[in-house]
């Protein structure tokens, strides 16, 4: 139980600490340096990119897609709380509730 709580604790930081920084601070530099949808896309490619040097290919496509939709989401709304929650909610139902185990 003590690991459970701890993990949640850390999965409520870890997602808005992502969001700050790769919506909030690379999104937001790219958008402003090469308009919205371009910034959206180069930022999505960043985030994207820098999951190839795990190995895994299932969480380079996993990073790809939640990527378009956070990135999506942060240049709709123009707002990281939106990416927060659905980050969050992500990372927990994926790490804690209904874990991803290859092969099984």
């Amino acid at each position: 139980m003590k690991v459970r709580r701890s993990l949640w604790r850390w999965y409520c930081f870890s997602s808005p600490a992502e969001e700050v920084f790769w919506r909030g601070f690379i999104q937001r530099w790219f958008t402003h340096r090469f308009g919205g949808k371009a910034g959206w896309l180069l930022a999505v490619c960043v985030y994207a990119g820098v999951h190839v040097f795990s190995g895994n290919l299932m969480l380079v496509m996993a990073a790809l897609t939640a990527g378009l939709f956070w990135g999506w989401l942060y240049w709709k709304t123009d707002s990281l709380v939106p990416c927060i929650l659905s980050h969050a909610f992500w990372t927990v139902a994926v790490f804690i509730l209904w874990p991803l185990t290859p092969g099984v």
